[in-house]
């Protein structure tokens, strides 16, 4: 295989995998802002698809563990905007430079949490619920960072009630945006080696988030996602003027 890794990129891109897995598996999401740049700098190839697959099957474990909490009107609506984000990101990312929209979306995030952190949210309503869906699809096919315009959108719900629903709304929308990637091109031989690389530090990540989502949930998940969104969209600003 002309895409071998070396044994350093390996365990480096399985140590990365465990903590973003960790994260998401405890907060919602977390997985695409922790571990892209972190992946980028082992090798490009685990962007976006071998997260996007990975993230598959931490949200299908996630959804199995709280099934019971999920907001299933929620999901409908955000599916839907996924969905349309999703075919609106593969197109851009097929006939023009991803880079060019990061800085919009960043500096959008950071006023969001601004506003949360003063006491605003956003209303939970269907339209609310589609907006975030396509903004979250769009991100996460280009980036492989969808998770905070859901995040923003759920904060101030229950803890398994944003795990939960996220995992289904990101499940729905990960095998759609693995499709995509398929379609265009950007998803093939090296990037399945890829994904099965990250699957140990994934499935060992949300193994051991059982010792930190119920800490979170005593009052301190609404400030992880505020922290978390923050940190997403400072990640993608930065990507921008690196780039």
């Amino acid at each position: 295989m002309d895409f071998m890794f070396t044994i350093p990129q390996i365990a480096a891109a399985i140590i990365i995998a465990a903590m973003g897995a960790l994260v998401q598996s405890a907060v919602g999401f977390g997985l695409g802002p922790l571990s892209v740049p972190l992946l980028l700098l082992v090798d490009p190839a685990f962007v976006p698809g071998p997260v996007l697959m990975n993230g598959l099957v931490l949200t299908i474990f996630m959804f199995k563990r709280e099934i019971n909490d999920v907001d299933y009107f929620g999901l409908k609506w955000a599916t839907i905007g996924r969905f349309m984000g999703t075919i609106i990101g593969a197109a851009l990312l097929y006939i023009m430079p991803k880079e060019s929209l990061k800085l919009y979306f960043g500096v959008a995030i950071l006023i969001a949490v601004s506003f949360s952190w003063m006491g605003f949210s956003l209303p939970f309503k269907k339209s609310t619920l589609v907006s975030a869906g396509i903004i979250s699809g769009f991100m996460g096919t280009t980036v492989s960072i969808g998770g905070p315009p859901m995040a923003l959108v759920y904060q101030n719900m229950s803890g398994p009630k944003i795990r939960s629903t996220l995992s289904g709304i990101f499940g729905i929308g990960t095998i759609m945006g693995v499709i995509s990637l398929t379609v265009i091109g950007y998803f093939g031989q090296k990037e399945i080696y890829a994904s099965i690389i990250l699957l140990p530090g994934l499935l060992s990540g949300f193994a051991l988030s059982k010792h930190t989502f119920t800490w979170l949930d005593k009052g301190f998940l609404k400030p992880a996602i505020l922290v978390l969104s923050s940190f997403a969209a400072l990640i993608v600003i930065v990507s921008y003027f690196s780039g």
